[in-house]
């Protein structure tokens, strides 16, 4: 299906969306592209969020509002492994922010504060940092998934 501006009624129901996950997207024109049942959503021309059975932001829009909860920050180390698609141990994690939840939708940053991927916690941050050990986030995406694939 082609690329269609939507309502302000569904704009606001994504930004709700969006604010329940502790983002504040920026203001503009929104358009939304379905392929299947998935649908990704741009801002200004921006892939913004994706939504298949839940609601991911872009590793894009991270970068763009630098989003301050729900981090988990990786070393060098880890980094080019995430970037294949590896899930994140917690051996390779520097810091967690405080908010993370064990099934919490999380970002991913280097240790230069870029953002590189989204996954879920597979823990609590506490848990993570004090065990150091074995699998800690589960990747949903990264760059040149086949999530943004379907969409380029």
């Amino acid at each position: 299906m082609a690329r269609h501006f939507i309502s302000k009624k569904e704009a606001k129901a994504v930004l709700n969306s969006a604010s329940e996950l502790g983002l504040t997207l920026p203001a503009g024109s929104m358009e939304v592209e379905e392929v299947r049942k998935d649908r990704c959503y741009f801002i200004d021309g921006k892939p913004c969020l994706f939504q298949k059975d839940i609601i991911i932001p872009t590793i894009v829009i991270l970068n763009e509002i630098k989003p301050e909860v729900r981090t988990v920050t990786v070393d060098d180390g880890a980094v080019p492994h995430i970037l294949r698609g590896a899930n994140v141990f917690a051996q390779g994690i520097i810091n967690v922010s405080p908010d993370v939840a064990e099934g919490s939708l999380v970002y991913i940053r280097d240790s230069k504060g870029n953002y590189i991927a989204v996954g879920r916690a597979n823990r609590s941050g506490s848990d993570i940092m004090r065990d150091k050990k074995g699998e800690a986030v589960k990747l949903l995406h990264y760059p040149n998934d086949p999530l943004i694939q379907e969409f380029s």
